[in-house]
């Protein structure tokens, strides 16, 4: 060989090394590894107090749409008031907006939708119903429509884009039942896991369903309904459990447009204090953990996946904190965070604790302030929301 080509070839050889090199794919070598996704801006949210209405003592925020609307409860002497919340109106009670001779009490307002339509649960004549309340349009009033019953009272908990409203009506028998209503069909039984008793808790733009369901004579478990298609009858799933805590019950309080749904799984008892776990359910139920204790439970998300829901930080205290679920972290990477330790403007003097409720796809939180523990028992509260605060540079 001559050495035009020996020369030829050395030069051909250090080029396709060179080349596989700067792919990182040279002898010996690796492909270097991806880089790591860019961090996310930490959220950090500013505090507003919503009061109580005139006259009462305590106030708690269960709802907010995307206008920033609130709905919930104010309680005082006379028993519960439902409200909503607006920045241009602040907070007002839905009895003052109704005509007082319709027969009408509305006790609770549970969810709130983005035409303003509420529903909750009151008393009309007396009897215990779930409603639905619909702002009126130009100088007519608002309309508030009884929802119906299966013998027993009803109450209302979540209200969808198209106005279809889930909850629960007792029945004839006394029974427990999980109901969906429209206005083609009224209140319908979506039936349950075949213990015989079911109750709803939120309803998605789908038109699914989640609550919680006896499978047996004491087990209770978190459910999905999805509508049948075409005549077809819909098909409620048993979420399942989470293996490390074998519960004796489990329910699920939201579902977002992606059918995920958030709730807690409860164990019962254990050295003393209530052991629960709030759960994320995508396509299998995930353990969202706790803040250090035993006990959590998961009350609401949005569609980006972000979680609010309420933990004990160490065991035996059985105080309840809120927790924000995000990946709007250093790291990109979902993570529980103490909620509290995200608010910016929180009086110097301030004691209680937050205890969110639902978040929106904003990330705009409602909830309360105040105390409560994982027995139940809950006092001195304030209905509050918390809005997203732009990051610094």
């Amino acid at each position: 060989m001559s050495k035009h080509w020996k020369r030829t070839l050395a030069l051909l050889a250090v080029a396709v090394a060179a080349g596989l090199a700067c792919g990182g794919l040279a002898l010996g070598g690796k492909k270097p590894p991806a880089p790591p996704p860019p961090p996310q801006p930490t959220i950090s949210y500013s505090i507003t107090f919503l009061g109580t209405l005139l006259g009462d003592t305590t106030s708690q925020a269960r709802d907010v749409n995307e206008f920033g609307q609130v709905v919930g409860f104010s309680t005082g002497a006379n028993g519960s008031r439902a409200f909503l919340y607006s920045v241009s109106d602040g907070m007002v009670a839905l009895n003052d907006l109704i005509d007082p001779a319709s027969g009408w009490v509305l006790g609770w307002a549970t969810s709130i939708n983005d035409a303003g339509q509420i529903v909750g649960l009151g008393k009309l004549n007396g009897q215990s119903r779930a409603y639905r309340f619909t702002p009126g349009v130009g100088e007519a009033p608002p309309v508030v429509e009884d929802l119906g019953t299966f013998g027993g009272g009803s109450e209302a908990y979540g209200i969808n884009a198209h106005g279809d409203v889930a909850g629960r009506s007792t029945d004839f028998n006394g029974n427990l039942r999980a109901f969906v209503w429209t206005d083609q069909t009224g209140m319908v039984d979506i039936g349950d896991l075949g213990g015989g008793l079911a109750f709803a808790e939120g309803i998605n733009n789908s038109g699914q369903v989640t609550g919680g369901s006896t499978i047996g004579a004491t087990w209770l478990r978190a459910f999905r309904y999805t509508p049948g298609v075409g005549g077809l009858p819909g098909v409620m799933e048993d979420l399942g459990d989470l293996a490390t805590l074998q519960s004796a019950a489990a329910r699920g309080l939201d579902i977002n447009d992606h059918g995920h749904v958030v709730g807690y799984v409860d164990a019962g008892r254990f050295k003393g204090a209530r052991y629960a776990h709030a759960f994320l359910y995508t396509d299998r139920m995930i353990d969202l953990g706790t803040l250090g204790g035993y006990h959590s439970e998961a009350y609401g998300l949005n569609s980006w996946g972000e979680v609010v829901g309420t933990s004990q930080v160490s065991t035996p205290d059985t105080t309840l904190h809120g927790f924000l679920y995000t990946n709007k972290t250093d790291t990109g990477g979902f993570v529980i965070v103490k909620l509290q330790e995200r608010i910016v403007d929180l009086p110097g003097d301030f004691q209680a604790g937050i205890l969110p409720r639902r978040i929106n796809d904003l990330g705009v939180i409602c909830g309360s302030a105040g105390f409560a523990d994982t027995w139940g028992q809950r006092w001195g509260t304030e209905a509050i929301l918390l809005t997203p605060v732009t990051p610094q540079p």
